[in-house]
């Protein structure tokens, strides 16, 4: 059962079920699933894992601190800069390994978001101090990187479609900047393209959403906002 109080405490997973319904349930074990398999996520958790690592865990909330949570977004950030480097540098299209590398690194960036803003919240088992997030700001920051990390990093996965290895990264950076913004989309739209649209207009909504959430929780704003 959940105990009382605000914020809800789920102390077994079948309160996310009954709380939430079956959705819910199924998306939550199926993205914290998937995050196993991100390298984010991984370093991220490795202080509850390693006891040599315990003093990047806050004392009071047992959350791991900001700081070592930037790392956990810069390692994915210095895995896209050595992939875009290696991908743009090349005169014909780059490895399957280089393309699969900036398959997994947009998957990363995706699923961390997911699980940070919309499933760590309902984790059974761990206290109310550790439920929040650290800054809303951050979420806004990090969200706007991987957006941008998205754009320079599908021009590789593009060339795991037959009909677009021929084509150079430059080229393709162009396609996927016009895509991801949304100012010009291809007459012939591949499942490349089509996924592309749905991350940037996740990102994109996350960044709304949170620069709304921001504002909301500045004094002078929702004063404006209350009396409206």
């Amino acid at each position: 059962m959940v105990r009382e109080g605000k914020p809800k405490v789920y102390v077994r997973p079948s309160d996310v079920f009954r709380l939430h319904g079956p959705l819910v349930w199924f998306l939550y074990w199926a993205v914290r699933g998937l995050s196993c398999l991100t390298v984010s996520h991984i370093v991220r958790y490795l202080p509850y894992k390693l006891s040599l690592l315990r003093f990047v865990r806050d004392t009071r909330t047992t959350k791991v601190k900001a700081w070592w949570q930037d790392i956990a977004s810069a390692v994915p950030l210095l895995m896209t800069v050595l992939v875009v480097r290696a991908a743009s540098g090349l005169s014909v299209p780059a490895s399957r390994c280089l393309q699969l590398a900036a398959a997994y690194l947009v998957f990363d960036l995706t699923i961390y978001h997911v699980r940070v803003l919309w499933f760590d919240d309902i984790a059974p088992g761990i206290g109310d101090s550790r439920r929040a997030v650290w800054s809303h700001r951050r979420i806004l920051f990090l969200a706007i990187i991987a957006f941008v990390q998205s754009i320079f990093l599908f021009p590789a996965i593009y060339w795991l479609d037959p009909n677009l290895r021929g084509a150079d990264y430059q080229s393709l950076l162009e396609r996927s900047f016009t895509t991801a913004t949304f100012t010009s989309i291809a007459r012939e739209l591949t499942a490349i393209d089509v996924v592309q649209v749905a991350i940037s207009l996740f990102f994109l909504a996350m960044v709304i959403a949170t620069t709304a959430s921001i504002a909301y929780r500045r004094g002078e704003v929702a004063g404006e906002l209350q009396e409206k």
